[in-house]
């Protein structure tokens, strides 16, 4: 096997950081939409205890 070799801080810091805050505004703007109202998300399932038979998760 090769030789691990460091990468480039400086470049990958801005493809990390330019990611991770375009994620956050999709997000967000997720949220915000008609249609977030009525979504279902993870933590809805865990904190209701839905089974796997639930008609919702369908």
């Amino acid at each position: 096997m090769g030789k691990a070799v460091p990468a480039n801080g400086e470049e990958y810091y801005i493809r990390r950081s330019t990611r991770d805050r375009k994620a956050r505004e999709d997000y967000l703007k997720l949220l915000d939409e008609d249609n977030a109202k009525d979504a279902i998300f993870v933590l809805d399932i865990i904190r209701q205890d839905w089974k796997n038979d639930n008609e919702r998760l369908q």
